[in-house]
């Protein structure tokens, strides 16, 4: 039976193995094909582990128990109460089981950082998008229609209903988020799409977790360092045209607003896990508070685009 268990050990080893090198490290791409490993060829992978994963404590038992080696008497499960060491031929084999028990963690977790870079790549082209999508914030007119009785226009926010605590309040009608955050929404739908029910749920609120404090982190830091450009004439001129309409560095930080609330929502209606949500969102929760006031503040009367404003006035 011990040497039944060095076979299935070498198995699950080498399958292990080459799925860490056609996946992970890209290896059917050559082989078998592939254009690119995707997202879900990661997720179908990180899976098989999770599946040999929970056969290492059936190989302890199976293998390892009282009665599986010619020294019964000497026998123990790993990791249990016993009155004697394992003979060296279990011991062997205990070492094996450990040692494959360790390699899929390992797998796991390198799935886990790889998901997680993807969506980083993806962000950093993003930001750099960003900065570019910001220079044209202050050229396109915004209304500010009248204030609704019991909210406020100011940055601090309004002082009419607001959502829950830590959840962003919604977005005014008729506003458009800038393409590069519309792209990063999308693609963080596909990927939630793509692992929700594949993984476990645990694997998908850590994956997510990382990645939200990820976009957290750097969105914040990209939005803090824009500045409003100047107005140029044509943008005056077009705010002219429309009544009540404002251009320049109001309509520029209205939008930088909303764009902001705009990924707060996003990230909030991840898988996250409910306890670490708050943490993993606090770096933009906190740009948002310290120049316009609590995510969760109703801010329907503020600034809303031209096209919008005749129906929000």
């Amino acid at each position: 039976r011990i040497e039944i268990g060095h076979h299935t050990c070498d198995l699950l080893r080498v399958f292990n193995a080459q799925a860490c090198a056609l996946v992970l490290g890209a290896g059917a791409v050559r082989s078998a094909g592939l254009r690119s490993i995707s997202a879900k060829h990661l997720a179908l992978s990180c899976e098989s582990c999770y599946m040999l994963a929970q056969l290492v404590p059936t190989l302890r038992a199976v293998f390892l128990a009282p009665g599986s080696g010619p020294h019964n008497s000497h026998s123990h499960s790993h990791g249990g109460h016993h009155s004697a060491p394992l003979e060296p031929r279990k011991h062997m084999l205990l070492v094996e089981i450990d040692k494959l028990a360790q390699d899929l963690t390992v797998h796991t977790s390198e799935i886990h950082s790889k998901l997680v870079d993807i969506m980083q790549d993806r962000l950093v082209a993003a930001a750099r998008q960003l900065t570019a999508e910001s220079a044209e914030w202050g050229s396109t007119p915004l209304v500010l229609p009248p204030p609704a009785a019991g909210t406020s226009s100011g940055g601090g926010g309004g002082g009419g209903s607001a959502a829950p605590p830590g959840v962003p309040a919604p977005l005014p009608a008729g506003f458009e988020p800038c393409t590069s955050l519309r792209s990063l929404a999308k693609q963080l739908h596909t990927l939630q799409g793509v692992l929700v029910p594949l993984l476990q749920p645990e694997e998908v609120g850590y994956i997510f977790g990382r990645v939200a404090s990820l976009f957290s982190e750097t969105l914040a830091a990209t939005l803090d360092a824009l500045a409003p450009p100047p107005v140029t004439n044509a943008a005056a001129a077009a705010a002219a045209a429309a009544p009540g309409a404002v251009v320049g560095g109001a309509a520029w930080e209205e939008r930088r607003r909303l764009n902001t609330l705009f990924v707060l929502q996003c990230l909030h209606a991840l898988p996250l896990e409910k306890a670490q949500a708050a943490t993993y969102l606090s770096r933009l929760s906190t740009f948002h508070t310290k120049h316009y006031g609590p995510v969760n503040a109703s801010q329907t009367a503020r600034l809303v685009p031209v096209d919008a404003g005749s129906t929000a006035a």
